[in-house]
């Protein structure tokens, strides 16, 4: 009988395992159809790269000389004017200068400002691109720059009766994660998965991806509270009118793809279009990009396949390997000088990119500046290597080179916390960079406790605070709102908001309050008091806060090492940068699932950023909170 019952349990997992099988061989069929047909978008738009400069645009008297401006490739991008062109730009090639003097060679054809929309990826390059613009010009331009976010609320905003609007209340990445813990504390949800985690598996299924190919093994035991917490995290939005980046994207999307005389409006107002960064795009802003530009729409998008490194965040790598898909009769140019880094940097970052699976023929050519070989180097442990990289450090700027000309540039933010403690112990300032962000710990927590003072019954705020605050899980906000919360340290906070405290008062007493919050670090509040001896305090609390962050957003000094993830570092660049921790694991990232082609063009990235020196630096083993490595990094091989 037994007999019989083992026997079907075999044949059981000989079907499970035939049927396992056969979706494997399906989604690797599916790959090699997908590989084949991206690569013969590659070849068909390659065989109509741009090889020659239309001269007669630049035989005319201009304000600017573009002729000895430019190089010749960049001039080629300059006099493309009419049509639809990929521009693929390698690094320190001069890219964002060729869209500057593009802008302005357009203008000195007589096109209208109004008619020329320009876009890229974040704030800081929409303004420095406007500075920049009017700087060449001399004077005040009315083109539209900006990111697709901040197209997308302007076009919403100046049209609220087409989308039903009454106003447009925008939540950012800080405010989304305190509707998440708020959702997590009062339903009492069980989850092992980070907020910032959270908010990419959102992102990710906003972007149209099943939630089976964006969780991992691990996070698929969570997927059914996962469910709940984004299903009541969307309720919220709705029942409060909020709106985030993505909605403001959908919104538009729809609007342009439902509404005929709308989308023809937009094609008419916006007849020459720029956008930079295209491989950053996701499957929607490339959606917009095709309906506002139409079939006959000049457009020139900007953009490096090699540097395409947010997968995570719902970047489609995709997007700039169909252009020629979405624009058959478009053309190719390439930017290939790089005028950033040494011969041996250009040429080992060369290597690097000649692994890549998929991508456009481009190869960076050096300006011939000789300097050194990338060096890699190999420590017993993780002190030698960080005590190397000071030692560094300190000679190169004995020697001349500055503090700001110097970058450590991580893959893992956990691997570089020794070091960190080792750059303060030498007295070496530095600046450490998470997404492009810079606060201390300790005024982070002030301007929050700040701003549940101005609005003691905002429950955000409170979640803010009680992340703070020791064995907080059980704590419910409603209960502090209610008053039946008895936690010692949140009655002292109530109290300090329940009084009419003049405001010098209540400054002394929120750092009361934050020592008395956090006991496990010594707090430093010297930055505090620095700000605050500039500030007239005879003002209201709402201002003080307005005054408060002007003084933080003024620059000390640039003279600092930057401490910076990859991902922060694209687009900026060092005469020295270090690599540490190269370890199979970290450097290839294990967390990277099966896109290790991202993590090579992460790589690209991090050793493109030099100009002079590049350290790579590895040990012979590493433990910390993610596991224990001892391989040298497969990256080292290139």
């Amino acid at each position: 009988m037994w007999g019989i019952f083992k026997k079907r349990d075999r044949e059981k997992a000989v079907d499970e395992d035939r049927i396992f099988t056969r979706k494997i061989d399906k989604e690797n069929l599916l790959k090699k159809d997908l590989k084949r047909e991206l690569e013969r978008n590659i070849k068909n738009l390659e065989k109509r790269e741009v090889k020659e400069i239309d001269t007669s645009l630049l035989n005319k008297n201009y304000k600017i000389d573009y002729k000895n401006s430019l190089n010749e490739e960049q001039l080629k991008a300059l006099t493309s004017i009419e049509g639809q062109y990929l521009v693929i730009a390698g690094a320190g090639s001069g890219k964002t200068r060729t869209i500057i003097y593009r802008t302005a060679f357009l203008l000195e054809q007589g096109i209208k400002e109004e008619e020329i929309l320009m876009v890229t990826f974040t704030r800081k390059a929409a303004d420095e691109m406007k500075s920049r613009l009017e700087t060449l010009l001399e004077r005040d331009i009315k083109v539209e720059i900006g990111t697709f976010h901040s197209f997308c609320m302007k076009l919403m905003g100046k049209n609220r009766n087409l989308f039903n609007l009454e106003k447009i209340v925008i939540i950012d990445e800080k405010e989304k994660k305190s509707i998440l813990g708020v959702i997590i504390r009062e339903k009492r949800l069980k989850l092992e998965i980070g907020k910032e985690r959270v908010l990419n598996i959102i992102e990710g299924l906003e972007k149209g991806k099943n939630i089976e190919d964006i969780l991992t093994e691990k996070e698929k035991e969570y997927r059914e509270t996962l469910e709940i917490l984004i299903g009541d995290y969307k309720k919220y939005k709705k029942i409060n009118r909020l709106f985030d980046f993505n909605d403001l994207i959908d919104k538009v999307l729809i609007k342009l793809k439902s509404d005929i005389n709308f989308r023809r409006y937009i094609q008419k107002k916006y007849r020459y279009i720029i956008v930079d960064e295209y491989q950053d795009t996701d499957k929607k802003q490339r959606d917009i990009l095709k309906l506002i530009c139409g079939k006959d729409g000049n457009l020139m998008v900007v953009g490096d396949d090699y540097q395409s490194i947010y997968g995570f965040r719902g970047a489609e790598f995709e997007n700039i390997l169909r252009f020629n898909e979405d624009f058959p009769n478009s053309y190719l140019i390439k930017l290939e000088k790089n005028y950033r880094s040494t011969e041996e940097i250009v040429e080992y970052s060369n290597k690097i990119a000649s692994k890549f699976h998929l991508k456009y023929n481009k190869v960076s050519k050096s300006t011939g500046r000789k300097g050194d070989k990338p060096k890699i180097l190999k420590f017993k442990d993780e002190n030698l290597q960080n005590r190397f990289i000071v030692e560094k450090i300190l000679k190169f700027q004995k020697n001349g080179i500055k503090y700001g000309d110097m970058a450590i540039i991580y893959r893992d933010r956990y691997s570089v916390i020794k070091l960190e403690n080792l750059l303060l112990e030498n007295s070496i300032p530095y600046e450490k960079k998470i997404d492009n962000s810079v606060q201390d710990f300790e005024i982070e927590l002030y301007l929050k406790l700040l701003n549940l003072k101005r609005e003691p019954k905002n429950i955000l705020y409170w979640e803010d605070i009680l992340e703070y605050i020791p064995k907080n899980n059980k704590i419910s906000i409603f209960d502090i709102l209610d008053g039946k919360e008895k936690n010692s340290k949140i009655l002292k906070i109530c109290k300090w908001l329940e009084n009419d405290y003049t405001l010098e008062e209540s400054l002394k007493i929120s750092i009361n309050l934050m020592e008395d919050i956090i006991q496990d670090r010594v707090l430093k509040f010297e930055k505090i008091f620095d700000i605050n001896s500039k500030i007239n305090l005879n003002i209201n609390l709402e201002n003080y806060i307005k005054e408060f962050n002007r003084y933080l957003t003024k620059k000390d000094s640039n003279d600092k090492v930057a401490l910076i993830s990859v991902h922060s570092s694209k687009g900026l660049e060092w005469k020295v940068v270090f690599i540490p921790m190269m370890l199979e694991g970290i450097f290839p990232s294990s967390l990277s699932g099966e896109n290790l082609e991202e993590e090579k063009r992460l790589y690209y990235v991090a050793c493109s950023r030099s100009k002079e020196f590049l350290y790579l630096l590895y040990l012979e083993y590493f433990y910390e909170k993610l596991g224990y490595f001892n391989k040298k990094s497969s990256f080292l091989k290139f």
